[in-house]
């Protein structure tokens, strides 16, 4: 979804990957596409992105989440931590996002300032997208 939002105009799309191996992938992919005006990060997104957020002086901030499913291993709760990471994102420089999950999860309408505007669903999965509230 980064590729795609440069392709259409982003001034820079930040890639968050925990494992080593698809991070290397990614990584590979972004340099074989000379894709310019991106950074990416290893590690875990939930610490990284409050931290990078409040260092970068960008503005209108869009993210697009991709939380893995809850129902693999150890993830039950990712949806828990996907809502905690968006409330503690600062209103002052994020618009909106967009969430990637199982369609037998239902996302509240309001996430901390954001209002949900729109969702699409795609068989087992769906996309819920959120803008900052008016």
């Amino acid at each position: 979804m980064g590729i795609e939002a440069i392709s259409r105009g982003a001034k820079e799309a930040w890639f968050f990957e925990l494992d080593n191996e698809v991070y290397k992938i990614l990584a590979k992919n972004l340099k074989d596409l000379e894709i310019g005006n991106k950074r990416t990060f290893i590690g875990n997104c939930f610490a990284m992105i409050p931290n990078e957020v409040e260092k970068t002086d960008l503005k209108n901030l869009y993210f697009y989440m991709d939380p893995p499913f809850n129902i693999r291993e150890n993830q039950e709760n990712i949806y828990d931590k996907t809502i905690k990471l968006i409330k503690s994102l600062p209103v002052e420089k994020t618009m909106g996002f967009t969430i990637e999950h199982l369609s037998n999860f239902d996302f509240d309408d309001e996430i901390g300032s954001f209002e949900k505007i729109k969702t699409k669903k795609f068989g087992k999965t769906t996309l819920s997208y959120y803008q900052l509230s008016q």
